[in-house]
């Protein structure tokens, strides 16, 4: 019997010294799913904080520390980093860093692990589409985190810069509306207040760089949805107001130029684009709000009130 025991407890121990010889093996690798070498530890209770930060990483797909601290007030980078990390060693996040990051000046990204997908599938914010999609966070290139990333970023600068004016969605929340584009735009700004004069809606897009094939055809897209007439039978209210982020200055010029000339062989003059680079829309603030041209007349830049 004695023989016995002891034979559990060598394999017990050598069970140890795998699983952490697996934990030092994924802390060296660019991505750290902790999750997957932590499926049979006990439920982890999670407090109403650590809940947040999970529907907001759901909200943008990727985040940082330090756009998540932004996003929650300047909240202390402690605080937040403390969040992170026990949802990561929990199993609920998993993270991709590696030592080259901190010479490029950029932080640990975090996404939804599998135990965090499957705590939020029963919350009402989720859309199972959506929670299946994640489950390929692994696998997103740079280019794929880094467009998310800036999306994050617009988002935080829009609401810098109109504060209390638009309700933001970004595409993720927008699973359970079949009258948006596809894909569907990176963020959508409903005004809280009506205006009196329009748009009361837009549709944000982040184009990417050095692709401008890809800008076209995502200004095709929006043509061909807003020519099909799906927005207002879906919502009941007119086309909403789109809005082009490009790249940088030569990019932003090359596409008034090319998406004027297609409305106008077109000949559609009630479709209202505004385009911006992205340096612009970072540095934005309340007393630098003008950053937005009409594709139709580049000058004067407007805002968005």
């Amino acid at each position: 019997m004695l023989l016995f025991r002891l034979s559990l407890y060598i394999i017990y121990v050598l069970e140890i010294q795998a699983l952490f010889k697996l934990w030092r093996e994924r802390g060296a690798d660019r991505r750290e799913p902790a999750g997957l070498w932590m499926k049979n530890v006990k439920d982890y209770q999670l407090n109403p904080k650590q809940v947040h930060v999970l529907k907001l990483v759901y909200k943008f797909r990727f985040v940082t520390s330090s756009l998540l601290m932004s996003y929650r007030n300047n909240s202390h980078r402690a605080v937040t980093n403390s969040l992170l990390k026990t949802l990561w060693a929990k199993g609920y996040l998993s993270r991709r860093y590696d030592k080259s990051f901190k010479f490029q000046g950029k932080g640990a990204c975090y996404y939804l692990d599998g135990r965090g997908i499957a705590f939020l599938r029963d919350d009402p914010i989720a859309h199972e589409p959506v929670l299946h999609a994640y489950s390929w966070n692994d696998k997103a290139d740079d280019s794929f985190i880094d467009k998310h990333l800036d999306t994050m970023k617009a988002y935080l600068a829009l609401r810098e810069s109109y504060p209390e004016t638009f309700h933001i969605f970004t595409r993720y929340e927008l699973g359970g509306y079949d009258f948006f584009p596809e894909p569907k735009p990176a963020l959508y700004l409903n005004r809280i207040t009506t205006a009196k004069t329009p748009p009361n809606e837009y549709m944000l897009d982040i184009l990417p760089k050095g692709q401008f094939f890809l800008v076209k055809k995502r200004l095709e897209a929006v043509i061909e949805h807003f020519d099909e007439g799906e927005w207002e039978a879906g919502s009941g209210t007119d086309y909403p107001a789109v809005l082009f982020v490009c790249p940088d200055a030569k990019t932003e010029q090359k596409l008034q130029r090319h998406a004027a000339k297609v409305l106008d062989n077109a000949g559609i003059d009630d479709l209202k684009i505004f385009t911006a680079n992205l340096k612009a829309l970072q540095d934005s603030s309340q007393s630098h709000k003008k950053i937005w041209s009409d594709v139709y007349k580049p000058k004067p830049l407007v805002s968005l009130n």
